[in-house]
């Protein structure tokens, strides 16, 4: 994917210059007036070929990310482009790497379901004697 980032860690960025930068990290100076470093920012990828560091949370009621652009709230569910009204999109970081305990171990391995009324999601397996937290089975006996 073009604008999939090649960091696996979304609280850090890949700047022009190559650098690794944290968007945690508050004496980072904002390279646009949109942009916010700060315990709750995370690394966005932009249509532009660029990230930026933008202030995002967890919605557990609606199961997205939930992030602040330019004083609008925007929810999505992770890898869709968001526009901007500035001339460039945003993608949503993934919903596993921003709120991975929204999300069942392993997806539930393809055999159970997910339970998300629960404040840390649970699997509920297929196979009523597989106890494993991700519905992984016990193997072929």
């Amino acid at each position: 994917d073009l604008f999939t980032s090649i960091y696996e860690d979304t609280n850090f960025c890949p700047i022009k210059s190559r650098n690794v930068v944290s968007c945690k990290d508050t004496s980072q100076a904002a390279s646009q007036s949109y942009e916010v470093f700060g315990s709750n920012s995370r690394c966005f990828e932009t249509s532009k070929r660029n990230s930026i560091c933008l202030e995002a949370k967890c919605n557990a009621e609606a199961q997205k990310v939930q992030f602040n652009f330019n004083g609008v709230f925007h929810l999505c569910d992770g890898g869709e482009m968001i526009d901007t009204g500035l001339g460039f999109d945003v993608e949503c970081p993934e919903l596993k790497a921003i709120c991975p305990n929204l999300i069942c171990p392993a997806n539930c391995s393809g055999r159970g379901m997910c339970d998300h009324s629960l404040e840390k999601p649970v699997c509920i397996c297929d196979d009523p004697f597989d106890q494993t937290e991700g519905c992984f089975g016990a193997g072929i006996i």
